[in-house]
């Protein structure tokens, strides 16, 4: 592919960039001798990676030879910077960009299941059901992906399948649940 050799860009948004904040990247356009070169026809695109789900990039001159793009990522995951003038690639296009996901959206719950006694430990088994190890009620409890309870299995105290504040849960290959027992100083299968 044809390179567009006297131009280069620079910051972060080259690398990474978070879903719904715009970011801005800066491109150069002088030749090795540091001149400013012919007037280009500067663009860019952002491309995801996974379906070709484009975003628009905002170009505007900044100086004799000094432009700015901005992009405002919708999706995250990766993504495909181009930056091309007069219809070739600029050096190092396309960059690849990780979007990562808006810090608004982290912390919020995706579905409520059950009235949970504080959860200490979550894990799902090989058929997508959400196992979760539940502190104050000294039990095991089994839900659907959609959240729906499936089963539940034991009780406070120190007998085998009994629980004394069980505060981690996780499911092998064969998809045996195993409990760490706290209080009891053991783990459970």
């Amino acid at each position: 592919a044809e390179v567009a050799q006297s131009a280069h860009s620079t910051g972060n948004g080259l690398k990474s960039a978070t879903v719904g904040e715009p970011v801005t990247v800066t491109v150069h356009n002088v030749d090795q001798q540091g001149k400013n070169t012919t007037k280009p026809a500067l663009t860019a695109e952002l491309v995801r990676s996974r379906d070709a789900t484009r975003a628009e990039c905002q170009v505007r001159r900044v100086g004799k030879s000094k432009y700015e793009l901005q992009y405002q990522p919708a999706t995250r995951g990766e993504h495909q910077l181009h930056i091309r003038i007069n219809g070739k690639n600029i050096k190092g296009s396309p960059y690849t960009v990780t979007v990562m996901p808006s810090p608004q959206s982290l912390g919020k719950p995706v579905r409520s299941i059950g009235n949970l006694q504080e959860p200490r430990g979550i894990a799902t088994n090989s058929r997508g059901h959400i196992v979760v190890a539940e502190r104050n009620g000294h039990c095991v409890l089994v839900f659907t992906p959609e959240g729906q309870k499936i089963r539940s299995f034991g009780s406070n105290g120190a007998s085998h399948g009994q629980f004394k504040y069980p505060r981690g849960v996780v499911v092998d290959k064969d998809d045996n649940i195993i409990v760490i027992d706290y209080d009891n100083h053991r783990i459970q299968k």
